[in-house]
């Protein structure tokens, strides 16, 4: 959340331009009671200047291989 406050809010009026912000992802994430819905596939990753990968809560399990290949490209 805090990311998408910092980098998605609109602030072109203090700094122009600013981010163009896009939430990636290979489909809709389920954590608790909140659901994050991607603008994006995976492939627009490569058009960005900053990636933010959130936290990955079960250490025990590897992230899939295509979230892997899209952030490393």
């Amino acid at each position: 959340s805090v990311a998408v406050e910092v980098f998605g809010a609109d602030l072109a009026h203090i700094v122009d331009p600013w981010y163009d912000f896009a939430l990636c992802g290979s489909g809709p994430v389920r954590v608790d009671r909140f659901r994050l819905e991607p603008d994006h596939g995976l492939d627009h990753l490569a058009r960005a200047d900053t990636v933010i990968v959130p936290g990955w809560a079960d250490t025990d399990r590897e992230p899939p291989a295509e979230l892997v290949e899209a952030v490393r490209a």
